[in-house]
Parts: structure tokens; sequence; C-alpha cells
């Protein structure tokens, strides 16, 4: 995490794992145009039906479960 630091082309004020996922995951509940685009790619990509695709807050859900069990949140 802390080598792909800056890679997306923003300056971050650490290369710290753990603030780079916390602050990761603020930006993805606090911007909901993320859940839009979330929505709009599984659509497109996925070949499960509509009742087995998982929604944008279940994602997050287990991203922020993911990071936990790092300990990098």
């Amino acid at each position: 995490a802390a080598a792909d630091a800056g890679r997306g082309g923003e300056v971050t004020a650490s290369s710290d794992p753990a603030t780079l996922f916390a602050s990761m995951i603020e930006r993805l509940r606090s911007d909901r145009l993320w859940a839009t685009e979330y929505d709009d790619f599984v659509r497109q990509v996925s070949f499960a039906r509509p009742d087995e695709r998982i929604g944008f807050d279940q994602a997050l859900a287990a991203v922020v479960a993911l990071v936990d069990m790092l300990g990098a949140a």
C-alpha cells in the first residue's frame, strides 16, 4: 500500500497504510457517487443474476472487514 501511495495522481500526506485505508473508506462512505459507479460497473461486468449481486453497502462492509483483518485501519 505504501508503494502505491500517489500512483493515482493524487497527493497524499501519508504513505502509512492505516492512514491510506482510513482515508479511502471515508471517501467511499461520504461520496455517494462511488455507490452509483459501483452499481454501474457490477451491472456491466457481472455474470450474476441481479438477485445474486451484492450492493455497494454490502461490498463496502466487506472492504472494511478486510481492512480490519489486515490490521490496517
